[in-house]
C-alpha cells in the first residue's frame, strides 16, 4: 500500500498542493534511505516517515539533499509529549 499525503498552503497569494511519500510502508525489504532515491525516481519531491528515534537522522537528510527530496513530514509515534524527547 503506498500512502500519500497532501499538503495545501499558501505561497504569494495563490493555492500550493504537494505531496509527500510515506517511505516507512513503501519498498520493503530495502534499505530505508535508499527508499528516498527511488521515491525521487518515481516523480515526488517530499516524503514523509513515523518516527525517528530508531533512525539516523543526518543520513536521511544527506539523503534527500543527495536526491533533491525534501522531508515534509515526520509522525510522532507513542505515548508522549512532544517535550519529553528534549
Amino acid at each position: 500500500m503506498l500512502e500519500v499525503k497532501v499538503c495545501i498552503f499558501v505561497v504569494r497569494g495563490a493555492l500550493v498542493m504537494e505531496y509527500a511519500v510515506n517511505i516507512e510502508m513503501l519498498y520493503p525489504g530495502i534499505p530505508f534511505c535508499n527508499r528516498i532515491g527511488r521515491v525521487k525516481q518515481a516523480g515526488f519531491d517530499a516524503i514523509e516517515f513515523w518516527g525517528w528515534h530508531d533512525k539516523d537522522i543526518d543520513d536521511i537528510l544527506g539523503t534527500c539533499k543527495k536526491n533533491g527530496v525534501r522531508v515534509q513530514a515526520i509522525s510522532a509515534t507513542g505515548n508522549y509529549s512532544p517535550g519529553d524527547r528534549c
